[in-house]
């Protein structure tokens, strides 16, 4: 009688004697049904014991707690801070590109009050194509303030003894968070105009000073402290190169609109002559 050949795991290539694959947890191959889709969907999506989800409400409820759990070890049941970050990246620049939200935020009255007054045309040509540039690459230069995020927690909490790479997850859990706060701030702004900077500031002062206080183990007051330190740091140098590559990009793009009717002029000059 022959033998039927052992089970073996699609990824390993270890024999199963269960249902998952006891040296990586794989489960037992099956062939994708159409009727397989949408519940493995749902399951995935809304379940409230994924690495996701683990991760959203650790976050929530305890975020230092949970991010240093994951910097020691507790990895298993969460999502990578590079991924959550990532996910909740995606979600944001989906939501703002789908209701309008860079628009909007330039647009508001606050923005225009920071305009400079007018005063020659190519001053304000140059200042209107800054503030166009500034709203166009703001969005795609986002993940810029993870670096920056990483490089000031390192130097306010450098007597915490933890490495630049434990910086750098605990900057990408914190940031990650604050996109959430982007959504719903945008959603408040859209109810109640004018109101979206206020609550970003005060919910992200105070998340802030919550994430580090319970990741690093200090005082509120010396926490919040170096919150402002970092915030205002961090938009300073956020601040000052979305500027500086406003102003250069703005400077070329006009400088090239200046010599174009120039090249034209004389193309049609040598072709009467």
């Amino acid at each position: 009688m022959d033998s039927q050949e052992p089970a073996k795991c699609r990824s390993c290539g270890k024999e199963l004697e269960l249902n998952f694959c006891a040296s990586c947890g794989e489960e037992r191959f099956h062939p994708l049904k159409t009727r397989d889709i949408l519940p493995k969907i749902i399951a995935e999506g809304f379940s409230t014991k994924t690495p996701l989800w683990n991760t959203f409400k650790g976050l929530c409820i305890r975020p230092g707690e949970m991010a240093r759990e994951y910097l020691f070890g507790v990895r298993k049941k969460y999502t990578s801070p590079v991924r959550y970050y990532l996910v909740l990246l995606t979600v944001n620049l989906l939501f703002f590109y789908l209701f309008d939200g860079f628009e909007s935020y330039y647009d508001s009255e606050v923005f225009k009050e920071f305009q400079p007054p007018e005063t020659d045309e190519a001053a304000t040509l140059m200042s209107e194509e800054v503030q166009r540039i500034q709203q166009e690459i703001y969005r795609y230069l986002v993940f810029l303030d993870v670096p920056i995020i990483t490089f000031l927690t390192y130097f306010f909490f450098r007597k915490s003894k933890l490495t630049l790479v434990d910086h750098a997850a605990l900057s990408l859990y914190v940031l990650a968070q604050c996109l959430i706060f982007g959504i719903i701030g945008q959603i408040i702004s859209s109810i109640f105009p004018l109101t979206s900077l206020l609550f970003l500031a005060i919910i992200s002062i105070s998340y802030y000073s919550w994430f580090f206080r319970d990741a690093f183990n200090q005082s509120w007051t010396m926490t919040i402290f170096k919150t402002f330190g970092i915030l205002i740091s961090s938009l300073i140098v956020f601040g000052i190169l979305i500027v500086t590559i406003a102003i250069i990009w703005a400077f070329i793009i006009l400088h090239s609109n200046e010599h174009a009717p120039k090249s034209e002029a004389v193309n049609q000059e040598q072709v009467s002559g």
